[in-house]
């Protein structure tokens, strides 16, 4: 009989509550057994209400620098060992404990606490060891006072290194810094070709890899004015080569080739989005042109005095950015005499000021797994998931850090499953296709989210890296749900509103419209309330808004378009579908297609040209991102079809009634039909023709 077993990932913390519990890789999602401890596996130990007696991590098998403890609540820690002792042991030197508390979510975080005391008096106790170091310490207490102390944790979210560079960085300061300033700070004294020769080699400010590779003739140089010169002129041909031997991995910015082949400016972007920040001068003639990724350059030109751009962004994975200068014509007055290469003719030359980075989002990769893993076809049924079992839910979120790779037929059988959440494991490396396996078993309309680190297959839609989606599309057939937001570079809605030249309908979408985007797409209503002598009158009263926000029903009269499809948009989460009410009057949106039973006693009304029909005797199926209406029985006193009075001064158009007992239409073979369009139908035994 073959021996089973499997080998055991201790991860040198151990937490007693009476008798010492080693956390493991297989208890370290709940180490007592009733949710209070927790640890992530990568430097993180969440506290959820927990009374413990202490804390003791093993820097022998606990090699990071520092262990985050993440307090959610009220936490405890009664040491009632006799003599001399501390609750959080942490041997060693320069060993650190940081206190964390929220999640980033909300304005109002609530800080967890840990109260710490001891049953003996001796005054000798002490909270932590002597060769610990207390970080987010606005309200925290190294010592015990009167056996006694309350740890209120600084208010800084539990976030990765690059997220609180952003939290402390960003918002428009920039991760990014000014060339020009570090150049002054830290090379000065050196010539102009030591300084492009340090940067050709790469330096790196605040994470972001700035590259001025040259030749030897000094084609790009620095200017006496405090600028950065780009004389040498290129193609978007040879630099869009250069892009992608970048992003295939053939080149390294900082080597022989690649100074042999770029010349410009090149850094390095960190997955997420926000803005290039750019101070410059163009000339009258000069083109720079900026290239993210491989990715259609942008064009600045025009720019006759030192002028900020920022161009936005939004890459899923690092990216590298190219700036180079495409001038051809002979600026004699923008070219600086004690810098023209010997032996070259003068050209335009474009010049910058500043270039930086204002990052909004920064999405990190996730460590390396402790005790790497595969997903399975078996792990899906597990309770870490949304619904359990995998016939009978939805959404699906795998949360296990030590997960790095997954199986053929993992989602074998997932036919359903509107959204796939593995953003909390460890996977890393992959280029998602999901035209084979294990992806192919999804629904193309699924949303798939993976951590950074890992790409797409060029072209396909609804996979989010990190927190960015390249392309999304949203189906009216196909349910919609996710579990976080994302923002996505393009997004299309697939709904012909062509059809509907020159009349309303019903909309909701998952991503706001400010006003100027709304206003090109069309005119967009609320409902509101008509006034008080308007209140139960059974009407509906909508009226014009500029902009809109993420996940509200509204009545839309579409401009002259397709489909709707923008770029740069955030999508955001729901978690149930929105409905509101104004006096006795509901307007619902769908998140899914939501058929409507036929009931004569129901106030249930859907949108049929240009007026809210009452359904009766009949069902009617109402499309994903659309909105029907209910109504109270007591509301007021409603017919088969509504009034509606829109702010726009337009009223609605009733030209049929549809589903009463006196005009039931019938079309020539004798079928009901609930919405006639135009043709010939009988109604009442006689022919009626709409047109």
């Amino acid at each position: 009989m073959p021996l089973s077993f499997w080998a055991q990932t201790n991860y040198g913390i151990i937490i007693n509550n009476g008798e010492d519990k080693p956390v493991t890789d297989q208890n370290h999602t709940d180490v007592m057994g009733d949710q209070t401890v927790q640890y992530n596996g990568q430097g993180t130990l969440i506290l959820n209400g927990a009374t413990l007696k202490s804390i003791t991590i093993d820097p022998t098998v606990f090699t990071k620098d520092s262990l985050i403890i993440y307090l959610k609540g009220e936490n405890s820690i009664i040491n009632d060992v006799n003599g001399v002792a501390n609750a959080i042991i942490y041997n060693g030197s320069n060993r650190k404990v940081n206190f964390a508390t929220g999640d980033g979510s909300t304005t109002a975080l609530q800080p967890g606490t840990l109260n710490c005391s001891y049953v003996s008096a001796t005054t000798a106790k002490k909270l932590f060891g002597d060769n610990i170091t207390i970080s987010y310490s606005n309200n925290l207490a190294a010592s015990l006072k009167n056996n006694t102390a309350t740890i209120t944790a600084a208010m800084i979210p539990l976030v990765t290194d690059n997220k609180k560079e952003q939290i402390n960085e960003g918002d428009g300061q920039g991760i990014g810094e000014e060339i020009m300033d570090y150049i002054d700070n830290n090379l000065s004294g050196m010539t102009d070709a030591e300084i492009t020769g340090a940067f050709g080699q790469g330096i790196t400010i605040n994470k972001i890899l700035y590259v001025l590779p040259h030749d030897n003739d000094g084609y790009l140089i620095m200017g006496d004015d405090n600028v950065l010169c780009l004389n040498s002129q290129m193609s978007d041909g040879t630099v869009e080569e250069v892009a992608q031997k970048l992003y295939d991995g053939d080149i390294i910015p900082g080597s022989e080739d690649f100074k042999n082949s770029f010349h410009g400016l090149c850094f390095l972007l960190p997955a997420g989005e926000g803005e290039i920040v750019l101070d410059v001068n163009t000339g009258a003639t000069g083109e720079l042109h900026v290239m993210v990724g491989i990715d259609e350059p942008v064009t600045i030109t025009g720019k006759t005095e030192f002028e900020t751009v920022t161009i936005p962004y939004l890459v899923d994975a690092d990216t590298y950015v190219l700036i180079y200068s495409t001038a051809n014509v002979v600026d004699a007055s923008r070219v600086f005499d004690s810098h023209r290469a010997p032996g070259k003719k003068m050209m335009n030359t474009t010049t910058l000021k500043k270039v930086g980075v204002s990052a909004r989002s920064v999405c990190s990769a996730p460590e390396p797994p402790v005790s790497p893993k595969t997903l399975t076809k078996s792990d899906m049924v597990a309770p870490i998931l949304y619904g359990g079992q995998y016939t009978n839910f939805d959404m699906v979120k795998v949360e296990d850090t030590d997960v790095a790779s997954i199986a053929d037929d993992a989602f074998e059988g997932l036919t359903d499953v509107t959204c796939l959440d593995l953003s909390a494991t460890g996977i890393t490396g992959l280029t998602i296709d999901r035209d084979i396996k294990p992806w192919n078993y999804l629904p193309y309309s699924a949303f798939i989210y993976l951590p950074t680190g890992n790409k797409v297959k060029e072209g396909q839609q609804n996979v989010v890296i990190g927190d960015v989606c390249m392309n999304a599309e949203l189906l009216e057939d196909n349910p919609f749900e996710i579990t976080k937001d994302f923002t996505a570079k393009n997004i299309e809605l697939k709904r012909n509103f062509k059809e509907l030249e020159g009349k309303k309908c019903t909309i909701m979408l998952p991503f706001a419209l400010d006003e100027t985007t709304a206003a090109k797409l069309g005119t967009f209503y609320e409902m509101v309330d008509g006034g008080a002598s308007d209140g139960n009158d059974g009407k509906v009263h909508m009226e014009t808004v500029a902009e809109t926000i993420a996940n509200w029903p509204y009545m839309f009269k579409p401009a002259d378009i397709d489909f709707i499809n923008l770029d740069m948009v955030k999508v955001e989460a729901a978690t149930e579908a929105p409905e509101y009410i104004i006096n006795g009057m509901t307007f619902k949106g769908c998140f899914e297609k939501t058929t409507i039973e036929s009931n004569g006693s129901a106030n249930y009304y859907c949108f049929v040209d240009d007026q809210f029909v009452r359904v009766i005797d009949n069902s009617v199926t109402v499309k994903t991102f659309r909105a029907y209406m209910t109504a109270d029985a007591g509301a007021g006193s409603f017919s088969n079809t509504l009034d509606i009075e829109w702010g726009d001064g337009t009223t609605s158009i009733k030209n049929m009634k549809v589903g009463t007992d006196n005009n039931i239409y019938y079309d020539l073979q004798g079928r009901r039909v609930l919405y006639p369009q135009k043709g010939i139908y009988i109604v009442n035994g006689k022919k009626v023709i709409i047109k």
